[in-house]
């Protein structure tokens, strides 16, 4: 989906932190920036719709 969450360390750091918000906005949710039920399944439900960044 192009989101940047940086290396792929197990942490949810800053730019992870930062790529969930962006989602968030993008998909018209309240920017959290953290997991949560809602946000996996917007997530799922992006996915199943092959869902892509909007061009910024």
């Amino acid at each position: 989906m192009a989101y940047d969450v940086g290396k792929a360390d197990g942490v949810l750091g800053k730019q992870t932190n930062l790529a969930i918000r962006t989602f968030e906005l993008d998909r018209n949710l309240p920017s959290r920036g953290r997991v949560t039920d809602t946000l996996i399944e917007e997530l799922s439900n992006a996915l199943a719709e092959g869902f892509q960044r909007p061009a910024s």
